[in-house]
């Protein structure tokens, strides 16, 4: 009687096992010689397109190459991974749940994060560059007289660039092509 369980198991067949389950098999990634060359077919559960894929290849060298690659890349699968401890777990399925209401998943939401801490960080380097290059050229065109000035009219604060030439004694402004036409003296000294 113990022996008719193990060779029948109900509604799936004749499997040999107490369950009625099977373990998936292992693909071959096998090369065949077709009328269009030669074959490897890819199963639709391992292919990247979820549907079977059949690839040809001129030589039988190069399909039994990637067959043998595809057989590595199979047989490697996971155990480049690395252990996850129990907390994060449970930390990742509780964020996971909370996220679920609205469609997002958890590798987007930290996506999200991470584009908003970059501009948080590129916006605070912004404003400290600006608040300390923003006094030195502040100073600079305040000792310009007033004729100086009107040359630079025309122009943006960031066409005209300081450059100190010893420490902190004078600062030489140099010009952008379209600005040293208009102006009659290129390469203006500004002192601080």
């Amino acid at each position: 009687m113990f022996r008719q369980f193990l060779t029948y198991s109900g509604n799936t067949g004749n499997t040999g096992s107490k369950c009625g389950r099977q373990m998936p098999r292992k693909p071959s990634f096998k090369f065949t010689k077709t009328t269009s060359g030669w074959k490897v077919e890819i199963p639709e559960r391992l292919s990247p397109t979820g549907k079977r894929q059949r690839i040809f290849f001129p030589t039988r060298d190069e399909a039994k190459n990637f067959a043998s690659e595809l057989r590595s890349d199979y047989e490697a699968h996971g155990t480049k991974a690395s252990v996850i401890s129990p907390s994060l777990a449970d930390e990742a399925t509780r964020a996971s749940s909370l996220l679920e209401p609205f469609g997002i998943s958890l590798s987007e939401a930290a996506q999200r994060v991470m584009e908003v801490k970059n501009a948080e960080l590129y916006r605070s380097q912004i404003e400290m560059s600006h608040r300390s290059g923003l006094t030195s050229v502040v100073w600079a065109f305040r000792s310009a007289d007033e004729e100086n000035l009107r040359k630079f009219e025309q122009h943006n604060l960031s066409d005209i660039w300081p450059v100190v030439e010893s420490e902190r004694e004078t600062e030489s402004v140099h010009l952008p092509e379209s600005c040293k036409e208009e102006c009659a003296q290129p390469g203006v000294r500004l002192k601080i």
